[in-house]
């Protein structure tokens, strides 16, 4: 992959607006102003747009985990067909004024739709949670609950069953989630050192 993504800046040199003018068609003009911003803080992403619920194209999307406190967290059902119930945050907290906030940041190229991928994130915000990596530790923590937002969303050719051809553009989600991470501090040479691509970034809000 990562000679794949070396010829691609390589060719790109060339014309690098076109390689922008690609990665941007899939960002929404939201995404471009909050990530865009020149004093850009943790509480700023929570503005970042939300994810439909049933989001059938590719996507790079972010969690912003929240640390709250036990009686600002409620249970609900995120998903129609499931019966488990999941952590939130009561309708009236105010987010920004949590104490601390994780972020985590994600792909998914399911050609069954990357909403699966949410609720598979999804399945480990509770306590009794025993999946690894740093992201599923954080938010299977009993005061911590998710925050999912979208990054940027591009096409899932697969999705009407119908597309027979090479899949050429497989490359671009997983470029702008590693982009992502290195633009947002989120990857850093001690998380470089562990065995699995997980990364979490704690950030203390002040």
């Amino acid at each position: 992959m990562v000679v794949s993504f070396y010829a691609i800046f390589k060719r790109a040199a060339v014309n690098p607006n076109n390689l922008l003018e690609i990665i941007l068609q899939g960002i929404p003009l939201q995404t471009r102003k909050v990530l865009g911003k020149a004093d850009l803080k943790a509480t700023d992403l929570f503005d970042l747009p939300l994810i439909p619920d049933k989001c059938m194209h590719r996507l790079v999307y972010m969690d912003v985990a929240t640390e709250l406190r036990d009686e600002q967290i409620c249970r609900v059902k995120k998903f129609k067909a499931c019966s488990t119930f999941y952590k939130a945050a009561k309708p009236m907290v105010n987010l920004k004024e949590a104490s601390r906030v994780s972020l985590y940041v994600g792909s998914s190229m399911r050609k069954a739709g990357s909403w699966h991928r949410i609720e598979h994130e999804n399945a480990a915000n509770q306590p009794e949670s025993s999946r690894e990596g740093m992201h599923y530790r954080e938010i299977s923590k009993s005061n911590v609950v998710t925050n999912f937002r979208m990054i940027g969303v591009w096409k899932n050719i697969y999705a009407d069953d119908s597309y027979v051809t090479q899949d050429v553009d497989r490359w671009l989600v997983t470029m702008v989630e590693g982009l992502m991470m290195v633009y947002l501090g989120i990857y850093t040479e001690q998380n470089a050192a562990t065995w699995r691509p997980d990364i979490v970034l704690h950030l203390h809000i002040t």
